[in-house]
């Protein structure tokens, strides 16, 4: 029983002098979009911002993003070699092969594991304006 106790007072103990660490943030910083003729058509979007902290990428996980009438993007989160803007160190590219009508969409958050869209003061960087959020593209591909 003593020893029982003992236990259970070092698992508290152990827990308040070892608070849960928050997950690194991915400080959003805007939308592009882009179309790639070919072969095969490539449409997709650059979600840019920066982290807060130093990742391995290769521990991150992304969902795929799935789109109404277009399906799943397939994405990815890497880091932007030389960035001329500090504001976008990094990058989460979605995309999809496939031709697709002209038209635009709200994005919402996309789902990760291993980062969140969170400032350093724990408030939401996902835009609110929805033109902030806006994936258009504009597709004249030669046949």
């Amino acid at each position: 029983m003593k020893q029982q106790l003992i236990y259970y007072i070092l698992l508290i103990l152990i827990s308040f002098s070892n608070p849960k660490k928050s997950l690194p943030h991915f400080i959003f910083d805007g939308i592009e979009s882009y179309h790639e003729c070919g072969e095969e058509e490539k449409t997709s979007f650059t979600i840019y911002g920066k982290m807060t902290e130093k990742l391995n990428l290769r521990k991150v996980k992304i969902e795929d993003y799935l789109i109404d009438d277009m399906g799943l993007f397939k994405c990815s989160l890497s880091e932007i070699e030389n960035p001329i803007n500090s504001k976008r160190k990094h990058k989460i590219v979605c995309f999809i092969t496939g031709s697709f009508i002209d038209k635009g969409y709200i994005l919402e958050e996309p789902k990760v594991h291993g980062f969140d869209f969170l400032s350093e003061e724990g408030k939401s960087t996902w835009p609110e304006i929805p033109e902030k959020k806006l994936f258009n593209w504009r597709v004249w591909c030669k046949n």
